[in-house]
Parts: C-alpha cells; sequence; structure tokens
C-alpha cells in the first residue's frame, strides 16, 4: 500500500468508528439476529457458513442472518433468505450493533464495545 492509500484507510476507519459511536446508542440489540463473515469480507465459506446452514436447516425462520461482504466480492451462491450487506456502510453498521449473535472467521476491528454485554461473539477460526 502506498502511503496515500493508507492515510485514505485511516480516514475511512476514523469516519466509520465516529459514525458508530453516532449510531450506536439508538440502536436496539435483536435477539434473533446473526452477523456472519469470513474470510476478510470476501467470501461465504468456512466456518460462519457451515453454522449458517445449520441455523437455515435446524432453526428455519427462527433467525434474521446478515452477512456482510466488501465491495466485489462473490455472492452467487447465498441462500435468498440472507440479508447481505456492504462492509463500511451504515447498513452494515446497524447489523453488527443489533445482532445478538456474531461469527466470524478473523481478527475483527468491529466496532462493538465491551459494554454489549448482551451480545455474543465467536471467533471460529482455524489453528496452524
Amino acid at each position: 500500500m502506498t502511503k496515500l492509500e493508507l492515510q485514505k484507510d485511516r480516514i475511512i476507519r476514523l469516519l466509520f468508528l465516529t459514525l458508530g459511536f453516532i449510531i450506536r446508542p439508538f440502536v436496539k440489540i435483536k435477539p434473533n439476529r446473526v452477523l456472519c463473515c469470513s474470510f476478510n469480507f470476501r467470501k461465504y465459506a468456512c466456518n460462519p457458513r457451515e453454522i449458517t446452514q445449520y441455523l437455515l436447516e435446524q432453526h428455519k425462520g427462527e433467525f434474521d442472518i446478515y452477512w456482510a461482504f466488501k465491495d466485489g466480492a462473490k455472492t452467487g451462491e447465498i441462500p435468498e433468505s440472507l440479508h447481505i450487506v456492504k462492509k463500511n456502510s451504515v447498513s452494515y453498521l446497524i447489523a453488527l450493533y443489533s445482532s445478538h449473535f456474531i461469527f466470524n472467521n478473523m481478527r475483527s476491528k468491529a466496532v462493538c464495545r465491551n459494554q454489549d454485554r448482551e451480545k455474543r461473539r465467536l471467533l471460529a477460526r482455524h489453528r496452524k
């Protein structure tokens, strides 16, 4: 990454963080909402996909499942019952803050705060 790209990335993260702190007090956690992402928001795959498939098959209609992706991610094989949100968008922030469960397979710099005691996060990574 060039120096200019790094500065642009930092500014976007700062704006996103600020927007998150503004939105957070107005969003309530919904007990049946789930947010998933994997491979740095690029794929519908791995452990979060398997968890999603299990919820769709064994608990049909009980959960409102969101998946977050970056621009250009392949989302063709995703079931129609899932909601797709773009990473670093307002809809992503709302899904992030209103989800009771968050499943991913990567380290996340998500804007979730420790005061969200109702929220459950699962980091489902592979060990090397």
